[in-house]
C-alpha cells in the first residue's frame, strides 16, 4: 500500500489523465478510480459548494491567493490615497469657511467705526483660521487614516476566513 502510494504514475493519472471534475453540492463526496486492479476511492470533504478538479485545485487556490494579496495591496495604496486626498480636500473647503466667518465678523467690526479692534480682529481671525485649519486638517488626516487601516484590517481578515472557509479535504483509499 504504501509503495502504491508512493508511486509518481499515480499522481500523475490523478493529476493529468483522468482530470475528474465535478459540481460539489453536499458536503463528502467518493468516487473511485480502478488503476493497476487497484480500486482507488476518492472521497472529498468540502466547506463551500466549489467546482473542484483535481488537477487544477492547487492552481485555483494560488490564483485565488495572489487575488486576495493583490486586493489587500490595492485596498492599502487606496486607502492611503483616498485618506490623504480627503483630509486636504476637507480642511480647504473647512478653512475657506472658517477665513470667510472671520472675515464677516471683521468687516462687522470694521462697520462700528473702532479701528484698533478691527486690527485686532483681523490678527485673531488670521491666527485662528490658521491654527484652526491646522488642527482640522490633521483631524481629518488621522480619521480618514484610522478608517484606511480599519479597511485594510477588515479586507485582511475577510481574504484569511474566505481563503480557510475554502479549503478542501481529499483522502484516498485504497482498495484492492
Amino acid at each position: 500500500m504504501q509503495s502504491l502510494f508512493l508511486d509518481w504514475q499515480l499522481f500523475l493519472l490523478l493529476s493529468y489523465v483522468h482530470k475528474p471534475q465535478f459540481i460539489c453540492r453536499q458536503s463528502n463526496i467518493e468516487f473511485s478510480i480502478l488503476y493497476k486492479e487497484v480500486r482507488i476511492k476518492v472521497r472529498v470533504r468540502v466547506a463551500d459548494p466549489l467546482i473542484i478538479s483535481i488537477n487544477q485545485f492547487l492552481v485555483t487556490q494560488s490564483i485565488y491567493v495572489y487575488f486576495s494579496h493583490l486586493s489587500i495591496y490595492l485596498s492599502i495604496y487606496l486607502s492611503i490615497y483616498l485618506s490623504i486626498y480627503l483630509s486636504i480636500y476637507l480642511s480647504h473647503y473647512i478653512y475657506f469657511f472658517l477665513s470667510l466667518s472671520f472675515s464677516v465678523a471683521a468687516l462687522r467690526l470694521l462697520l462700528s467705526n473702532y479701528l484698533c479692534s478691527f486690527l485686532f480682529s483681523v490678527s485673531l481671525s488670521l491666527s485662528l483660521s490658521l491654527s484652526l485649519s491646522l488642527s482640522i486638517y490633521l483631524f481629518c488626516f488621522f480619521l480618514s487614516f484610522f478608517l484606511s487601516f480599519f479597511f485594510i484590517y477588515l479586507s485582511i481578515y475577510l481574504s484569511i476566513t474566505t481563503q480557510k472557509s475554502r479549503e478542501v479535504d481529499i483522502m484516498l483509499v485504497f482498495e484492492v
